[in-house]
């Protein structure tokens, strides 16, 4: 099995692997460590999407009014509310973990958030790794010069699409690499209370950035320039 064929595998998923690509890895010190290193990474992403709840915090909540002087009808009435408010929460919280919206810009927000930890990775992709990933779009990093800290194939809405995040005047700014069909809906612009973006054209793929600050867009879209090339 051929080394570039091991990589691709590992960035697609380190733990999912077959027997003979295992064996490839084991026969390897670099690939080895490199599994590694993605297990480690993908082990600080789960941890950083762990939200520990109390598990009486519904009890707790609801036992909030009773505390209060005994009224007639009021109590009742706070209790139900307070259950009601409790509903409505957990099913925003479904809602926001199962995106509905199909534009471009809504997907790109809800994977930066679900994938917090990308955007603090500090080690440099090695030159050689970001073109085996970008082989697949049928493209190449040229400028060494761009600090590349995360580089993985992730599902976007369903699709194969490349997740990077690069260094711009100091600070993280994530790209995404969308294959040249898909289905969703055009955001030339977005944003939201943390995060603004925009996404572009490059020989007919939509690639979107996503920045905390407005002014390292342009420097961004700038950088991409010329930085990615695509062959077809």
């Amino acid at each position: 099995m051929d080394e570039l064929s091991v990589r691709r595998a590992l960035y697609t998923d380190p733990q999912q692997l077959t027997p003979e690509t295992l064996s490839a890895i084991e026969a390897d010190p670099m690939l080895t460590q490199l599994r590694t290193d993605l297990l480690h990474l993908d082990a600080d992403l789960q941890q950083s999407m762990q939200i520990n709840v109390p598990s009486d915090l519904q009890q707790r909540l609801l036992a909030i009014p009773t505390e209060q002087p005994v009224q007639t009808t009021k109590p009742r009435r706070s209790a139900w509310l307070v259950a009601a408010s409790i509903s409505m929460l957990a099913l925003g919280f479904w809602l926001w973990q199962v995106p509905s919206a199909n534009h471009v810009g809504e997907q790109a927000l809800a994977h930066v958030y679900h994938e917090p930890a990308a955007l603090n990775a500090s080690t440099p992709v090695d030159a050689a790794e970001l073109n085996v990933l970008l082989d697949d779009l049928h493209a190449t990093w040229r400028n060494q010069q761009v600090q590349v800290t995360y580089a993985r194939y992730c599902h976007f809405d369903g699709l194969t699409s490349l997740h990077l995040v690069v260094t711009v005047d100091g600070q993280p700014v994530t790209l995404f690499v969308l294959p040249a069909h898909h289905s969703l809906k055009a955001s030339p612009r977005f944003a939201d209370q943390r995060f603004v973006g925009e996404s572009l054209q490059m020989a007919g793929r939509d690639i979107v950035l996503v920045a905390e600050n407005a002014a390292l867009l342009p420097k961004a879209q700038q950088m991409l320039m010329e930085s990615i090339q695509f062959t077809s």
